[in-house]
Order: structure tokens, then C-alpha cells, then sequence
């Protein structure tokens, strides 16, 4: 029998060499200098994430698997996606939501 993959939750924003990354669904955050990398990043960072969570007494391991960030967070980075959308880029940063396959 496969394995189960989820589909994680994340944004990115930023402008020139100053980005900034968040996995909403275990609340985690990353920095670097492109999209690019912060995607990366946040990908090992969710992978290492889940690796040490699993390696911990199952009690703990099903906290931190269900872990997420604080409903003002997710709804503040929705918020702002939705203003960047609706200026159709009108403004000096970038900003993404894209989505992270995570084994389940």
C-alpha cells in the first residue's frame, strides 16, 4: 500500500533580494534572497520538519504534525494576497501562494 500526500499551504512574498516564505500549515517561515529560494528553503524546511516530528514519542509527533499557524496569520496573508490580486501587481512586492506536497 502507497503512502498518503497532502497538500500544504503556503505563501511567499517579497521585492529585490528580500523574500520571505511561510508554510501555514505547520507554521514555519524561511527568508532568502529570490522566490526561488525561498520555495526551496521552505520545501527543506518542511521536509526536516516532518522527519523530526515522526522521530519523537507519538503524543509530541501529533502535536507537531498538527501544528498551524495562528488564524489571524492565515487570514492576514489571504487578505493580502487577495489586495495584491486585485491591484493586479500595481505595487513594489511580490507576493504567491503556492502549494507543497508532503508525504502524509
Amino acid at each position: 500500500m502507497g503512502q498518503s500526500v497532502s497538500t500544504l499551504i503556503c505563501f511567499a512574498h517579497g521585492r529585490d533580494r528580500e523574500w520571505e516564505a511561510l508554510c501555514v500549515d505547520f507554521d514555519l517561515a524561511v527568508q532568502g534572497a529570490s522566490f526561488d529560494e525561498v520555495k526551496a528553503l521552505l520545501d527543506d524546511a518542511i521536509g526536516s520538519y516532518i522527519v523530526d516530528a515522526r522521530a519523537e514519542a507519538p503524543g509530541v509527533a501529533r502535536q507537531l504534525l498538527n501544528r498551524r499557524a495562528p488564524w489571524h496569520v492565515r487570514t492576514m496573508l489571504t487578505m493580502k494576497l487577495i489586495a495584491f490580486n486585485l491591484s493586479r501587481g500595481r505595487t513594489s512586492e511580490a507576493q504567491a501562494s503556492f502549494p507543497v506536497l508532503c508525504p502524509g
